[in-house]
């Protein structure tokens, strides 16, 4: 969890994808963000992918997006991605500290 200046907090769920498509969340994580986008608080899915047949990347989902990556895993929409080389930490750092009103 990461405190905002302004007493928000944002949520980043950390998971790791080192064979197929799915990403591992439990009942309770998927509950969790569905509650919590649907009230407009900040939460996100953060994956490293790193499989034997796709370049190792970052991807960034959004917490509201749960049920297309439930169904989707990594082949889900994503709102940013990265070569797992080449992060750009500054555009990571601004896309979780929005506010949800401030996304597009």
């Amino acid at each position: 969890m990461v405190a905002l200046p302004n007493s928000h907090f944002v949520l980043i769920e950390l998971k790791v994808v080192s064979a197929g498509l799915k990403i591992n969340l439990s009942p309770h994580q998927y509950a969790f963000h569905m509650k919590h986008a649907a009230l407009g608080c900040p939460t996100f899915v953060v994956v490293e992918v790193n499989t034997k047949v796709r370049a190792p990347e970052l991807l960034l989902f959004t917490g509201a997006q749960v049920l297309d990556i439930s169904k989707r895993g990594i082949m889900a929409d994503c709102v940013a991605r990265w070569p797992l080389a080449k992060i750009d930490w500054e555009e990571f750092h601004a896309r979780v500290l929005q506010l949800p009103n401030e996304r597009a």
